[in-house]
């Protein structure tokens, strides 16, 4: 049997602070300046300038694994970890030409 784990896949992903309300279901269809790494195509949809940013809490996770191989027990411990800037976004129509978006973000 193969096992896989990620303790925080649900905070790895930065979404922004409506999406993670709602765990990251509106990432997908937002116009937002998230929508450049969320969903690119989504940022077609902008029809006047705009600027966003993020400053949050990266939470964190311990694992530790004890036992043998065959019967491992794992034990996992959230952290509260560092506060970061994890997106600044602009984005700006260009007429015909679509959407310019330039960002920064941490994707997890």
């Amino acid at each position: 049997m193969g096992q896989a784990q990620i303790p925080d896949l649900l905070t790895a992903f930065d979404v922004g602070g409506r999406p993670l309300g709602l765990g990251g279901a509106l990432s997908g269809t937002g116009t937002s300046t998230r929508s450049i790494l969320d969903n690119p195509a989504g940022i077609g949809f902008s029809t006047s300038p705009s600027i966003g940013f993020t400053f949050r809490n990266l939470s964190s996770s311990r694992t530790t694994v004890s036992n043998d191989f065959n019967n491992p027990d794992f034990r996992t411990d959230g952290e509260s970890g560092n506060r970061s800037l994890t997106h600044l976004g602009y984005a700006t129509p260009l007429g015909k030409l679509g959407v310019l978006g330039v960002s920064y973000q941490v994707g997890g």
